[in-house]
C-alpha cells in the first residue's frame, strides 16, 4: 500500500506557511501556529501513521521556522525586508518578460500557428476554472471525511489544551518588550558561549562526545542564564510544557508532533543544533513509549 504524500510548501513564505497575513499580531501568529501542529497531528493519524517521518519532520521544521522568525520582532523586520526586495525584484523580472513577450507576440501574432495556438488558449479560457478557494475547501472537506471519529474529538481535546497551554501574557506583550526580550536574548547566548563549550568539554571527557536530553538541556538553559518564564515569553510555549521537555516528562505530551513542535521553538531560542537534538531527543521519547508498552 502506498504511503500518501505531504508536499511541503517549500515555495510559500512563512506567512503563507502559516496561512497569516503580514500584518497579523503575535497572538495571531502563535494561534496559527498551533493549527498547524494539530493539522499535521490530525494528517498523521488519519492516514493511520503511513506518512513518511521525513515528510513530516520537513513540515514542522517549515512550520517552527516560520513561527520562530515571525515572533521575533527583530527577525521579522529583516525577513519583511528580504520580502520586499524579493517583490521587487520579481516586478522587475515580470516588466522586462512582457517587453520581450510583446516583441514575440508581435513578430508571430499574424502567422497561421499563432492564430491556430491563439484560438485553442481562448477556447480553454472560457471554460469555467475552480477558484483556489473552492479547491481548498474541497481538499479540506475531503480530509475532514478521511478522519475517524475518535480522532476527530481528539482534535476537539487538543484545542482546548492548546487554548490553555498559551501564556497568559502573550496577547499583551508590546513590540518593544517582544524586542527587549529577544535583545537580552541574544546577549545571553553569546555571553555563555566560553561556559557552555567548557561544559561540552566536560561531556566529552566522561562520554566522548555530547548528547542531549532533558538534564542536559536543563544545564545549558542554566548556563545561559536563561529562566524558564523567559523562555516562555520568547517561545509563547506556556513553561509547564518547557519544564516538561527539561524533566523528561512525555505524559503531558498529547502527541509526538506536539513535543516536536515544543523542542523546536526551545532549542531555536537556546541557539542549539537543530538536528541532532531532534534526533537524540525524540529517540528518548521513542524509547519511552516502547518500555510503557513492555
Amino acid at each position: 500500500m502506498t504511503a500518501p504524500k505531504i508536499q511541503p510548501p517549500v515555495e510559500e513564505n512563512f506567512y503563507q506557511l502559516l496561512e497569516v497575513t503580514n500584518t497579523a499580531s503575535l497572538a495571531t501568529i502563535r494561534n496559527a501556529y498551533e493549527k498547524k501542529l494539530e493539522e499535521t497531528h490530525i494528517e498523521s493519524f488519519a492516514s493511520y501513521t503511513l506518512i513518511p517521518e521525513e515528510e513530516t519532520e520537513v513540515l514542522l521544521l517549515q512550520f517552527s521556522q516560520a513561527f520562530v522568525t515571525l515572533a521575533n520582532p527583530i527577525a521579522r523586520a529583516k525577513y519583511d525586508d528580504e520580502l520586499h526586495q524579493q517583490t521587487i525584484s520579481a516586478e522587475t523580472r515580470t516588466a522586462n518578460g512582457k517587453d520581450s513577450l510583446q516583441k514575440v507576440k508581435k513578430i508571430h501574432s499574424s502567422g497561421p500557428k499563432w492564430q491556430e495556438k491563439k484560438g485553442r488558449w481562448e477556447s480553454w479560457l472560457a471554460k469555467p476554472q475552480k477558484k483556489p478557494e473552492e479547491k481548498a475547501a474541497k481538499n479540506k472537506t475531503e480530509t475532514a471525511k478521511s478522519v475517524p471519529k475518535d480522532v476527530a474529538e481528539q482534535s476537539h481535546e487538543n484545542k482546548i489544551k492548546t487554548a490553555k497551554s498559551v501564556p497568559k501574557d502573550v496577547a499583551g506583550q508590546t513590540q518593544k518588550e517582544r524586542q527587549d526580550y529577544y535583545i537580552n536574548l541574544a546577549e545571553k547566548n553569546v555571553q555563555s558561549e566560553e561556559s557552555l563549550e567548557k561544559y561540552y568539554s566536560t561531556l566529552r571527557a566522561h562520554g566522548g562526545k555530547v548528547s542531549f536530553n532533558g538534564a542536559v538541556l536543563q544545564q545549558i538553559r542554566k548556563i545561559k542564564s536563561i529562566t524558564l518564564d523567559e523562555l516562555a515569553k520568547i517561545t509563547c510555549i506556556r513553561s509547564s510544557y518547557l519544564k516538561a521537555i527539561e524533566d523528561e516528562n512525555f505524559n503531558i505530551f498529547t502527541s509526538e508532533i506536539y513535543l516536536k513542535g515544543y523542542l523546536l521553538c526551545y532549542v531555536e531560542a537556546m541557539n542549539l543544533p537543530v538536528e541532532q537534538i531532534l534526533e537524540e531527543y525524540i529517540s528518548l521519547y521513542k524509547n519511552s513509549l516502547e518500555s510503557k508498552k513492555g
